[in-house]
């Protein structure tokens, strides 16, 4: 995974820590660019439920 998604991964956990509130799940979701026309375009997502909620950002 890139840097960018854990940075991204540990500000929403803070936000959580600051707001008193847990996560149940998270959305995961990948997709090329658009503005590229000559790649096909792809673009997919799922919900992983996560075993416990938390505001844990390990």
């Amino acid at each position: 995974m890139s840097t960018k998604f854990w940075e991204v991964q540990s500000r929403a956990a803070e936000r959580l820590r600051r707001q008193q509130s847990v996560a149940g799940s998270v959305y995961v979701y990948i997709r090329t660019s658009p503005f590229k026309l000559d790649e096909a375009f792809y673009s997919s997502g799922m919900t992983v439920p996560l075993p416990s909620p938390t505001y844990d950002s390990r």
